[in-house]
Protein backbone atom coordinates (compact mmCIF):
# COMPACT_ATOMS: atom_id res chain seq x y z
CA UNK A 1 0.00 0.00 0.00
CA UNK A 2 2.69 2.47 1.11
CA UNK A 3 5.16 1.53 -1.63
CA UNK A 4 5.97 4.17 -4.25
CA UNK A 5 6.35 2.80 -7.75
CA UNK A 6 9.31 3.63 -10.00
CA UNK A 7 7.09 5.85 -12.19
CA UNK A 8 6.08 7.98 -9.19
CA UNK A 9 9.69 8.30 -8.10
CA UNK A 10 10.76 9.39 -11.60
CA UNK A 11 7.92 11.90 -11.79
CA UNK A 12 8.98 13.40 -8.47
CA UNK A 13 12.58 13.78 -9.66
CA UNK A 14 11.39 15.45 -12.86
CA UNK A 15 9.27 17.93 -10.87
CA UNK A 16 12.23 18.75 -8.62
CA UNK A 17 14.49 19.26 -11.66
CA UNK A 18 11.92 21.54 -13.30
CA UNK A 19 11.57 23.54 -10.07
CA UNK A 20 15.34 24.04 -9.82
CA UNK A 21 15.50 25.08 -13.47
CA UNK A 22 12.70 27.58 -12.93
CA UNK A 23 14.43 29.08 -9.88
CA UNK A 24 17.74 29.39 -11.76
CA UNK A 25 16.00 31.02 -14.74
CA UNK A 26 14.15 33.53 -12.56
CA UNK A 27 17.33 34.32 -10.60
CA UNK A 28 19.27 34.80 -13.85
CA UNK A 29 16.60 37.15 -15.18
CA UNK A 30 16.65 39.22 -11.98
CA UNK A 31 20.45 39.39 -12.12
CA UNK A 32 20.38 40.40 -15.80
CA UNK A 33 17.87 43.16 -15.15
CA UNK A 34 19.93 44.40 -12.20
CA UNK A 35 23.21 44.49 -14.14
CA UNK A 36 21.87 45.75 -17.46
CA UNK A 37 23.13 49.28 -18.24
CA UNK A 38 20.42 51.84 -17.57
CA UNK A 39 19.93 54.99 -19.64
CA UNK A 40 22.12 57.80 -18.42
CA UNK A 41 20.61 61.28 -18.17
CA UNK A 42 22.10 64.66 -17.41
CA UNK A 43 20.46 65.02 -13.95
CA UNK A 44 22.73 62.18 -12.78
CA UNK A 45 25.77 64.32 -13.53
CA UNK A 46 26.98 67.13 -11.28
CA UNK A 47 27.43 70.36 -13.22
CA UNK A 48 30.77 70.15 -14.96
CA UNK A 49 31.25 72.03 -18.23
CA UNK A 50 34.11 69.78 -19.30
CA UNK A 51 32.00 66.62 -19.31
CA UNK A 52 29.93 65.99 -22.42
CA UNK A 53 27.86 63.00 -23.50
CA UNK A 54 28.11 61.00 -26.69
CA UNK A 55 24.68 61.38 -28.24
CA UNK A 56 22.88 58.16 -27.36
CA UNK A 57 21.05 56.42 -30.16
CA UNK A 58 22.88 58.21 -32.95
CA UNK A 59 24.85 56.08 -35.36
CA UNK A 60 28.58 56.59 -35.63
CA UNK A 61 29.39 57.07 -39.30
CA UNK A 62 32.44 55.70 -41.04
CA UNK A 63 35.00 53.09 -40.04
CA UNK A 64 38.49 53.49 -38.62
CA UNK A 65 41.53 53.20 -40.90
CA UNK A 66 44.81 55.09 -40.85
CA UNK A 67 45.09 57.79 -43.51
CA UNK A 68 41.32 57.77 -43.98
CA UNK A 69 38.70 60.23 -42.64
CA UNK A 70 37.94 59.63 -38.95
CA UNK A 71 34.59 58.07 -38.04
CA UNK A 72 32.27 60.95 -37.20
CA UNK A 73 30.22 61.09 -34.01
CA UNK A 74 28.05 63.55 -32.11
CA UNK A 75 28.22 64.84 -28.56
CA UNK A 76 25.58 66.74 -26.63
CA UNK A 77 26.34 69.34 -23.97
CA UNK A 78 24.33 69.91 -20.80
CA UNK A 79 22.62 72.92 -22.40
CA UNK A 80 21.41 70.76 -25.31
CA UNK A 81 23.98 72.05 -27.80
CA UNK A 82 25.26 69.36 -30.18
CA UNK A 83 28.63 69.10 -31.86
CA UNK A 84 30.17 66.64 -34.31
CA UNK A 85 33.79 65.58 -34.40
CA UNK A 86 33.82 66.88 -37.98
CA UNK A 87 32.96 70.36 -36.66
CA UNK A 88 36.50 70.57 -35.26
CA UNK A 89 38.16 70.49 -38.68
CA UNK A 90 40.69 73.24 -39.20
CA UNK A 91 42.85 72.10 -36.28
CA UNK A 92 44.38 68.77 -35.25
CA UNK A 93 42.37 66.66 -32.80
CA UNK A 94 43.84 64.23 -30.29
CA UNK A 95 41.32 61.50 -29.45
CA UNK A 96 42.25 59.61 -26.27
CA UNK A 97 40.27 56.57 -25.04
CA UNK A 98 40.39 55.85 -21.30
CA UNK A 99 38.53 54.54 -18.22
CA UNK A 100 38.67 55.34 -14.52
CA UNK A 101 39.79 51.78 -13.64
CA UNK A 102 42.73 51.94 -16.08
CA UNK A 103 45.95 52.51 -14.11
CA UNK A 104 48.07 53.55 -17.14
CA UNK A 105 45.32 56.03 -18.09
CA UNK A 106 45.62 57.70 -14.70
CA UNK A 107 49.39 57.98 -15.12
CA UNK A 108 49.02 59.37 -18.65
CA UNK A 109 46.38 62.04 -17.98
CA UNK A 110 48.67 64.57 -16.21
CA UNK A 111 51.06 64.34 -19.18
CA UNK A 112 48.27 65.07 -21.64
CA UNK A 113 47.09 67.93 -19.42
CA UNK A 114 50.60 69.40 -19.26
CA UNK A 115 50.89 69.62 -23.05
CA UNK A 116 47.31 70.83 -23.42
CA UNK A 117 47.95 73.60 -20.91
CA UNK A 118 51.30 74.44 -22.48
CA UNK A 119 49.80 75.05 -25.92
CA UNK A 120 46.72 76.73 -24.48
CA UNK A 121 43.20 75.35 -24.54
CA UNK A 122 41.94 75.43 -28.11
CA UNK A 123 45.34 76.54 -29.47
CA UNK A 124 47.53 74.18 -31.44
CA UNK A 125 45.21 71.16 -31.13
CA UNK A 126 41.97 70.04 -29.52
CA UNK A 127 41.95 67.12 -27.11
CA UNK A 128 38.90 64.91 -26.52
CA UNK A 129 39.24 62.23 -23.85
CA UNK A 130 36.62 59.55 -24.53
CA UNK A 131 35.59 57.59 -21.46
CA UNK A 132 34.79 54.01 -22.46
CA UNK A 133 31.61 52.38 -21.12
CA UNK A 134 31.29 54.15 -17.76
CA UNK A 135 28.71 56.44 -16.14
CA UNK A 136 29.24 60.22 -16.14
CA UNK A 137 29.63 60.76 -12.38
CA UNK A 138 32.77 58.61 -11.85
CA UNK A 139 34.34 60.07 -15.00
CA UNK A 140 33.64 63.63 -13.82
CA UNK A 141 35.10 62.86 -10.38
CA UNK A 142 38.18 61.33 -12.01
CA UNK A 143 38.72 64.45 -14.14
CA UNK A 144 38.19 66.80 -11.21
CA UNK A 145 40.61 64.81 -9.06
CA UNK A 146 43.37 65.19 -11.65
CA UNK A 147 42.56 68.82 -12.47
CA UNK A 148 41.85 68.08 -16.14
CA UNK A 149 40.67 71.02 -18.23
CA UNK A 150 40.14 69.31 -21.59
CA UNK A 151 36.73 67.88 -22.55
CA UNK A 152 35.76 64.44 -21.26
CA UNK A 153 33.36 62.64 -23.60
CA UNK A 154 31.19 59.95 -21.98
CA UNK A 155 30.66 56.97 -24.31
CA UNK A 156 28.52 54.68 -22.11
CA UNK A 157 27.54 52.25 -24.88
CA UNK A 158 31.06 52.10 -26.36
CA UNK A 159 29.82 53.23 -29.79
CA UNK A 160 32.73 55.58 -30.42
CA UNK A 161 35.29 53.11 -29.07
CA UNK A 162 33.91 50.35 -31.29
CA UNK A 163 34.00 52.56 -34.38
CA UNK A 164 37.71 53.24 -33.72
CA UNK A 165 38.32 49.53 -32.95
CA UNK A 166 39.65 50.22 -29.47
CA UNK A 167 40.79 47.05 -27.69
CA UNK A 168 43.52 48.47 -25.42
CA UNK A 169 43.33 51.31 -22.91
CA UNK A 170 44.64 53.89 -23.19
CA UNK A 171 44.59 54.28 -26.98
CA UNK A 172 45.27 57.62 -28.67
CA UNK A 173 44.62 58.83 -32.21
CA UNK A 174 45.78 62.00 -33.94
CA UNK A 175 43.38 63.41 -36.52
CA UNK A 176 44.74 66.12 -38.79
CA UNK A 177 43.10 69.44 -39.64
CA UNK A 178 41.36 67.82 -42.62
CA UNK A 179 39.74 65.15 -40.45
CA UNK A 180 42.06 62.30 -41.51
CA UNK A 181 43.43 59.82 -38.93
CA UNK A 182 47.20 60.17 -39.12
CA UNK A 183 48.48 58.25 -36.09
CA UNK A 184 47.48 55.58 -33.58
CA UNK A 185 49.25 54.85 -30.30
CA UNK A 186 48.45 51.91 -27.99
CA UNK A 187 49.33 52.38 -24.32
CA UNK A 188 50.22 55.45 -22.23
CA UNK A 189 51.85 58.54 -23.69
CA UNK A 190 53.97 61.26 -22.15
CA UNK A 191 53.97 64.82 -23.46
CA UNK A 192 57.02 64.25 -25.66
CA UNK A 193 55.41 61.18 -27.20
CA UNK A 194 52.26 63.16 -27.95
CA UNK A 195 54.35 65.96 -29.49
CA UNK A 196 55.94 63.38 -31.80
CA UNK A 197 52.54 62.04 -32.83
CA UNK A 198 51.31 65.55 -33.58
CA UNK A 199 54.44 66.15 -35.68
CA UNK A 200 53.55 63.17 -37.91
CA UNK A 201 50.64 64.98 -39.52
CA UNK A 202 51.29 66.73 -42.85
Amino acid sequence: MGNIGPHSHGKRQLLIALGVLLLVSVGGLILFLGLRPRPITWPQLAHDERVIMAELGSAVTGAFALDRPAPDFSVVFADGRRQNLSDLRGQPVVLNFWATWCVPCKAEMPELQALYSETGAGAGFELLAVNMREAPAPAAAFGAGLGLSFPLVIDPAGLIADSFRVTVLPTTYVIDAEGVVRAQHLGPLDREGLRELLALQP
